[in-house]
C-alpha cells in the first residue's frame, strides 16, 4: 500500500491461514527505518502500528 500526503495513526495487520504459514509486514514513513513485524504458525498475526 502507498499513501501520499498527511496520514497518521495507521495500522497494518497480516494473519496466516488456519493451516499455518509465515507472514511479515513492513512500513516505511518518510524514508525512516522501516517498522517490521513477523509471525508464523496457525492463525498467527504480525502487526505494524502507530506510524
Amino acid at each position: 500500500m502507498t499513501v501520499e500526503g498527511f496520514a497518521k495513526g495507521g495500522s497494518l495487520t497480516v494473519i496466516t491461514p488456519m493451516e499455518g504459514g509465515d507472514v511479515q509486514c513492513s512500513v516505511t514513513v518518510d524514508g525512516a527505518a522501516p517498522q517490521t513485524a513477523r509471525a508464523s504458525g496457525k492463525s498467527a498475526a504480525a502487526s505494524c502500528t502507530g506510524f
